[in-house]
C-alpha cells in the first residue's frame, strides 16, 4: 500500500504522516508513506498511490488539478482532501474525492478516514480466479476489471492492458464479483456488459462511457433506473 500525503506546508506533511504512522501500528499493513511539497512532484514520482492525501492551495499544480490527474491514472485511487478552506468543496465533489478533512487536522477524524479508505483498499485488491479457454486458472485483481462482455457461451475480461477469455458466463461473473468481499462495485447494465463503477466517466440514459474513453457501453431501457440508484450509492460509498 502506497500513501501520498501532498502539501507546501513540511509541518502539515509531518502531522498527517505521525498520525498515519500511529493509525497503521494497530494495523496488518505496513504501507510506504512519502510526503510531497507540490503537484508537480507528486505526479513524477513513478509510484501509484493508493490513498493520497492532498492540500489545495500550493504553488504551481493546485489540489483539484492534481487529484484530477490522478484520478485519470487510478480511477480506484482514494484522494483525502485536506485544507482550511471550504471554498472548494464543490469542486472537490465533482471529481468524487474520498473525504474533505478541515485543518487543523484532527487525529481522530483523520483515523475514520483511513479505516473508511483501508477497507475499500482491502476489497479493491481482492482477486478473481478467471478460467480462460487457452491458459486455464488465472488470478486477476478485481480492481483491475474495467468491464466484462458476454461472448455466446463465455464471455472476455477487460483490463487497462489485456482482453482475457473467460469460460464464465455474465450470471456466474456476478456471483463471483459478489462474492469477494461482498463487492458492490459491479454491475450488469445490459444483458452483454458488467461494468466496474470506479471506471465510469460519463453516462448518459442510453450508455457509459468507461475510463475516458476506452469503451462506450450501452445502458439497457429497462436497467436505467436501477442503475442510476445504485451508482448514486456507490458514489455515496467512496466519498
Amino acid at each position: 500500500m502506497n500513501i501520498f500525503i501532498c502539501d507546501d506546508n513540511e509541518a502539515d506533511i509531518a502531522q498527517i504522516r505521525s498520525y498515519t504512522k500511529i493509525y497503521f501500528a494497530m494495523e496488518p499493513y505496513d504501507p510506504l508513506v512519502k510526503g510531497f511539497t507540490s503537484g508537480d512532484d507528486l505526479l513524477n514520482d513513478p509510484l501509484i498511490p493508493d490513498i493520497v492525501f492532498l492540500d489545495i492551495e500550493m504553488p504551481g499544480l493546485n489540489g483539484i488539478n492534481t487529484a484530477t490527474e490522478l484520478i485519470k491514472r487510478n480511477p480506484s485511487v482514494l484522494i483525502i482532501i485536506v485544507t482550511s478552506h471550504l471554498d472548494y468543496l464543490d469542486d472537490a465533489m465533482k471529481i468524487h474525492v474520498f473525504r474533505y478533512l478541515t485543518k487543523p487536522v484532527e487525529k481522530k477524524r483523520l483515523s475514520r478516514s483511513l479505516a473508511d479508505a483501508v477497507k475499500i483498499y482491502a476489497e479493491a485488491n481482492a482477486t478473481a480466479i478467471v478460467y480462460t479457454r487457452r491458459h486455464g486458472p488465472i488470478a486477476l485483481k478485481k480492481s483491475d476489471i474495467i468491464c466484462i462482455e458476454a461472448e455466446g457461451r463465455y464471455s472476455y475480461v477487460y483490463t487497462k492492458d489485456d482482453k482475457i477469455d473467460s469460460v464464465n458466463s455474465l450470471s456466474e461473473w456476478m456471483n463471483v464479483l459478489a462474492g469477494i468481499n461482498k463487492s458492490y462495485n459491479f454491475y450488469q447494465v445490459h444483458r452483454s456488459f458488467i461494468i466496474n463503477m470506479n471506471y465510469i466517466t460519463n453516462y448518459s440514459p442510453t450508455e457509459l462511457s468507461l475510463s475516458n474513453g476506452f469503451m462506450t457501453i450501452p445502458l439497457a431501457r429497462r436497467k436505467r433506473v436501477e442503475f442510476k440508484r445504485q451508482y448514486l450509492r456507490h458514489l455515496e460509498r467512496i466519498r
